[in-house]
């Protein structure tokens, strides 16, 4: 019985694909306006045949009119805007390694081939830009393909294995942090911005399982792929649950406060963060993300309007490091007013708190300095002014 119910769930999953695939599929008909690309997508570092792996022919901006793609030459393109939505074609390859991509508008396209463990296309192109390259015309290294109306091109792909960060999230008592999002990027800040030209490059990491976060195991255990060689900062994100209920047919959700980021190896803060060199093809493993909540205090107070000393309970309390904007804590104010913002580290922050609605009556956020030495701080009182609405204000 249970191999026949297995047999079963997998025929359903077929038939709902195959129900999926088919309606594209014949509404592909023969258009001698538009070419194909074929070829096959192999692994750098063992000769074999890359199988699923994505590929993404990405139309090259700033070519000549001549070689540009012309978004009119298939039925409900888009011309390309800058933002990712330029013409652009995504494909799998087979058990072999081979792709065909069909129906492509004539033109020129860069040829990003895309799998777990190897380096992301968007590291590619952004090690070019870091570089100083000129994005306006073909990125070396970056296989160009030139389409043209009724032509097959062959484009054959290699992929190169990526470096590897991995290693454990833990609390500072050595416990681990399950479930803890993490995150790399480049460590140089004055890296440059990713042109929106190649937005479509985040496809290729989602589709293939790549990408630059992923989440810690019950053991704490993570294990970053696909990293182009250079410098990273390394961190985690840890978030506190809330409450979900339902009663009487109404659900209800609470949000937890906590909210924190930790690089590596022990800081919250990124200035504090140690750069982890990352070579293509090697594992640089023991990169571990101490939470440490041993130097952390609270800060805690209350939100009241100036008009009669009320707590307004609507608020929102941040506290933003005065030096390093990547430290920021926050806290809902309760129905009193009263606040409590939790694990922060010893420093000089400021305090604010944005535009609130409280009972009708709206207010000015403020702003003001808190120091945060080796105790928690207390007593944090925090005045709102009403705003221009609030009655008694010249409001209807």
């Amino acid at each position: 019985m249970m191999i026949a119910c297995s047999w079963s769930s997998v025929r359903g999953l077929v038939l709902i694909g195959m129900s999926c695939t088919l309606p594209m599929a014949s509404a592909q008909q023969a258009d001698p306006a538009t070419g194909t690309v074929t070829g096959q997508v192999v692994c750098g570092d063992t000769q074999r045949p890359a199988r699923f792996a994505g590929v993404l022919l990405l139309a090259v901006v700033g070519a000549s009119a001549s070689t540009q793609p012309n978004a009119s030459a298939v039925q409900g393109s888009g011309a390309g805007n800058g933002y990712g939505d330029g013409e652009k074609v995504q494909v799998l390859t087979g058990l072999d390694g081979s792709y065909t991509a069909s129906h492509v508008a004539p033109g020129d396209y860069y040829a990003f081939p895309a799998m777990a463990g190897y380096v992301l296309p968007a590291s590619l192109v952004q090690a070019a830009m870091d570089s100083g390259a000129d994005m306006t015309k073909p990125l070396a290294g970056v296989p160009v393909v030139h389409v043209s109306a009724g032509v097959t091109v062959r484009q054959d792909l290699v992929l190169v294995r990526g470096g590897v960060v991995s290693g454990h999230v833990l609390w500072d008592d050595g416990s681990p942090v399950p479930r803890a999002v993490v995150m790399v990027q480049v460590a140089n800040a004055d890296r440059s911005k990713m042109s929106m030209q190649f937005g479509s490059l985040e496809w290729a990491s989602a589709l293939t399982g790549g990408g630059l976060s992923t989440q810690a195991d019950d053991l704490g255990q993570y294990r970053i792929a696909g990293l182009a060689a250079g410098k990273y900062l390394v961190y985690a994100l840890v978030v506190g649950h809330g409450q979900f209920a339902t009663h009487a047919g109404k659900t209800t959700m609470t949000s937890s406060d906590v909210t924190l980021f930790a690089f590596a190896p022990d800081a919250f803060r990124k200035s504090e963060a140690k750069p982890i060199a990352v070579s293509a093809g090697q594992e640089q493993s023991g990169v571990d993300i101490t939470v440490n909540l041993a130097g952390t205090h609270s800060v805690s107070g209350r939100v009241v309007s100036a008009e009669d000393g009320h707590g307004i309970g609507l608020g929102v309390v941040f506290l933003r490091d005065a030096g390093d904007t990547s430290l920021m804590r926050f806290a809902h104010a309760d129905a009193t007013g009263s606040f409590t913002v939790q694990a922060v580290p010893s420093g000089s922050y400021n305090l604010t708190v944005g535009d609130v609605v409280d009972g009708g009556r709206s207010y000015i956020g403020a702003k003001q300095s808190v120091v945060v030495g080796d105790t928690d701080v207390a007593g944090v009182n925090v005045t709102l002014q009403p705003g221009k609405n609030a009655p008694g204000n010249g409001s209807p």
